[in-house]
């Protein structure tokens, strides 16, 4: 069960937080020390940012934490996604050639992802979609 009881099944919460791990790792091989870190998911960013008690996930919990001592800028924030174009549209995208279990690099954003990237940039605000 998740921290506030049912956003996500505690597999779900694994899967992400092993996911931030495997990023901040990537970032910092790549050499970047400003990030900022956004996740839709409160379970994560509350297991990220407090301590807590002993879960599957701790371990990866204490290494990530552990990752701000080093001499960069690590930032986690909970963010919406559906209010991130760019993140909604990744977490969207296809990636039919690509193993589950792998982990997907873009050397260059997709093609359709660059206008997005742009409008975000310089700020241009979308609208919400009206359910019904």
């Amino acid at each position: 069960m998740s921290l506030d009881g049912n956003e996500f099944s505690s597999n779900q919460i694994y899967i992400r937080i092993v996911g931030v791990w495997n990023g901040l790792h990537i970032a910092w091989k790549r050499g970047w020390r400003r990030l900022i870190l956004e996740s839709d998911s409160t379970s994560v960013v509350a297991l990220l940012t407090k301590c807590g008690g002993a879960t599957r996930e701790s371990r990866f919990v204490t290494q990530i934490q552990a990752l701000p001592d080093r001499d960069w800028q690590v930032s986690v924030i909970r963010a919406f996604r559906k209010a991130n174009h760019c993140a909604n549209f990744l977490a969207n995208l296809p990636l039919n050639n690509f193993e589950l279990q792998e982990v997907v690099i873009f050397d260059e954003p997709p093609s359709s992802l660059k206008l997005l990237l742009q409008a975000d940039v310089i700020g241009i605000p979308y609208p919400r979609k009206e359910k019904g």
